[in-house]
């Protein structure tokens, strides 16, 4: 069970790093997890969206939209406004969503059938788990990505110590 009694501790770490403005403020300063894929550059967008949120209270998708829609909005350029194509690209994502969803039950040595996913993504699209496991070069890139959302997952959530034996056994998998 997780300890919540040292969020206090996270607080204390968590400490952003910034520069002050001409007005003596701290500024954040922000950048892309992965820069070059969205085209906006980082602080604009950060400081937009910092914007939302104090004016809003909270971010969600339908705010950042409508905050968005003016052609001087900074966020603009993110979007797509050809509703035939932005539909295009919705119907992919749900297809996307749908081949994520489905499962297979699988015997296992355990008591209970397990769950696993029926297909996932390697070698730029969707394979059968079971064409995957057997495939060397497939099964390499499938734990590869597995490896790679394993150290997302650290980074994002580093400033949790409650979480350090996690994070201990995804270094130990890493060597």
């Amino acid at each position: 069970m997780v300890s919540w009694g040292g969020l206090r501790s996270v607080k204390a770490r968590f400490v952003m790093a910034g520069y002050e403005s001409q007005k003596g403020d701290k500024v954040m300063i922000y950048k892309w997890k992965i820069p070059g894929v969205i085209p906006v550059d980082a602080q604009t967008a950060g400081e937009e969206l910092q914007r939302i949120y104090q004016e809003k209270g909270g971010l969600n998708p339908s705010d950042i939209v409508e905050e968005s829609r003016h052609d001087s909005a900074p966020l603009h350029p993110c979007f797509e406004w050809d509703d035939e194509t932005a539909a295009e690209k919705y119907r992919q994502t749900q297809a996307m969503q749908i081949v994520r969803s489905i499962i297979t039950i699988q015997e296992s040595d355990k008591k209970e059938p397990q769950e696993v996913r029926a297909f996932v993504h390697v070698q730029e699209s969707y394979h059968p788990i079971s064409v995957v496991v057997s495939s060397k070069k497939q099964m390499d890139e499938l734990l590869a990505s597995a490896l790679s959302e394993l150290k997302a997952f650290q980074r994002k959530y580093s400033v949790l110590v409650e979480l350090s034996l996690v994070f201990e056994a995804i270094e130990k998998i890493s060597a």
